[in-house]
């Protein structure tokens, strides 16, 4: 998952609206990935699931601002 996340951080590059998807995504993720809720392991799980998730949706948004 980190490779695809570096992937997409690179397409911010494409443009401001990608950016600010990106940016998005980066907030997100830190929301959830912190040293607390890292050390819980029922809660990390589910970070992880809600991370891929976030993942997934900014791909699409990449992917339809591309195509429209």
């Amino acid at each position: 998952m980190l490779e695809k996340i570096r992937l997409l951080r690179e397409r911010a590059k494409e443009s401001p609206e990608a950016a600010a998807i990106v940016d998005s995504m980066n907030s997100r993720l830190a929301a959830i990935f912190t040293v607390e809720r890292s050390s819980q392991y029922y809660i990390h799980a589910q970070d992880v699931k809600n991370a891929r998730a976030i993942v997934d949706e900014t791909l699409a948004a990449l992917n339809a601002l591309q195509g429209g």
